[in-house]
């Protein structure tokens, strides 16, 4: 556990292992106690934002409606999920490394800004791309590939894993599955309401 958390924490997390225990040993605490009781909830809250906010960095609607949203860039719905399918399995593949050599916190913190910049970059040069006088082979779509494909390694490389070891390791099982039922919760809004985003813009 002192590898995983400040020394300071240590002694936080023991009792809440203690408290977990000592409650029944087939059901463990409540939704309610999970969610409630002071020298627990903190982990389920926190677990549950991380798990919401992951969600909320739009990785999703990016997957779901690539061929969408790349439509106009002169490349084939085809070749752009095949770029990005491999950006993102090339980056998930590596996330590992990248975790062993630097802390979770610090990486969480570090890419979920980096997520937060090519997001920004890919709005800027779509903005741009739609003001060009030749919209299919203006330099600016590729510039918003190049920003989709740098998002999606900020992503794998922090929030993507980081978001599911955390859950794991803080949370009980019962906040763990308000934390995952948020998680889809939000994918599947994502996938609703992101065409209708698209056509009302």
């Amino acid at each position: 556990m002192s590898k995983i958390y400040k020394r300071s924490q240590v002694a936080a997390r023991i009792e809440e292992i203690a408290v977990e225990q000592n409650q029944n040993a087939n059901q463990g605490p409540s939704y309610k106690e999970t969610f409630c009781d002071p020298r627990i909830r903190r982990a389920a809250w926190i677990g549950c934002s991380i798990s919401v906010f992951q969600q909320l960095t739009g990785i999703n609607a990016l997957i779901f409606y690539s061929a969408s949203i790349f439509s106009n860039v002169g490349l084939s719905a085809n070749v752009v999920n095949a770029l990005l399918g491999t950006v993102n399995l090339v980056a998930a593949c590596s996330s590992s490394l990248i975790l062993s050599y630097a802390g979770r916190k610090i990486m969480l913190v570090i890419t979920t800004f980096g997520c937060a910049v090519f997001l920004f970059f890919m709005a800027l040069t779509t903005h741009e791309a739609n003001n060009a006088e030749d919209k299919l082979h203006t330099p600016w779509n590729y510039a918003t590939i190049t920003g989709c494909c740098l998002f999606l390694i900020m992503f794998q490389w922090g929030p993507g894993p980081i978001t599911w070891l955390y859950m794991g390791e803080i949370m009980n099982n019962k906040g763990l599955a308000i934390g995952v039922l948020l998680n889809l919760f939000f994918t599947l809004l994502f996938a609703l309401i992101t065409n209708a985003l698209f056509t009302a813009l």
